[in-house]
């Protein structure tokens, strides 16, 4: 990710991370499936252990699969950028 960073122009990253719509997408994909993911979890009667797991999972995940959703619903590079780093 590092040489993607530096291979960016960072100013307009920048900027694009101070648009609302980015965190929304991130908010919405750390938090409501993270509840969701966890609330799965807890009604089928899984353990303690196995629902951090899961909500490890749910919080860590984003960071790996947002650059691929991000470009598979035809977001930018750049766009999708900014939604990884702030998800």
């Amino acid at each position: 990710m590092l040489f993607t960073l530096l291979g960016m122009q960072q100013r307009e990253l920048i900027k694009m991370l101070a648009l609302r719509s980015v965190w929304l997408y991130a908010g919405f994909h750390s938090v409501f499936l993270s509840l969701v993911s966890c609330s799965i979890a807890l009604l089928a009667g899984a353990s303690a252990s196995l629902t951090l797991a899961i909500s490890a999972v749910a919080a860590t995940g984003s960071l790996f699969a947002t650059p691929a959703i991000a470009r598979s619903v035809g977001f930018e590079p750049l766009k999708a950028m900014a939604i990884t780093i702030s998800s």
